[in-house]
């Protein structure tokens, strides 16, 4: 069997506000999730998990996104977790510091920066390292 490099998007924001990057982490999990997709978001830490967990219910008054914490070990169309061990979903929305050890488990990622100087220099790295195993990379300066 071939592994092919999965496409991976680059999502800049004009902000170094941490809640404006987990706002569109949700919004950008709600329009893959409408698409049909199962989504896994990968946290830094417990803290993280379990504020994107609460963030999740109650980012938009119109939307509900189904999702469960990883530790939860149930099923859902979003897992959110901070675990190394990542079951293979349709996209991985990474928020974590490190490239994902499990990234040919999906065919595609997503990751989220903004106008931090840690966490750019970190998606640097990052891109680095994708571009490095060949992944089709792509890069998406987001204005609002």
């Amino acid at each position: 069997m071939t592994v092919t490099a999965p496409q991976v998007d680059f999502y800049i924001l004009p902000t170094k506000n941490h809640q404006s990057l987990l706002q569109f982490c949700c919004r950008l999990a709600e329009k893959a999730w409408k698409k049909g997709n199962n989504i896994h978001i990968q946290t830094n830490n417990s803290e993280e998990t379990n504020h994107l967990d609460k963030l999740m219910w109650t980012y938009s008054d119109s939307s509900f996104l189904p999702h469960a914490t990883q530790s939860e070990n149930i099923t859902a169309p979003i897992i959110i977790g901070h675990e190394a061990d990542i079951k293979p979903s349709d996209l991985l929305i990474n928020l974590a510091v490190h490239t994902p050890t499990q990234h040919t488990q999906f065919s595609r990622i997503a990751e989220i920066l903004n106008d931090d100087d840690s966490i750019k220099t970190n998606g640097r790295i990052r891109y680095a390292e994708y571009k490095k195993m060949g992944c089709d990379l792509h890069h998406h300066d987001i204005k609002s």
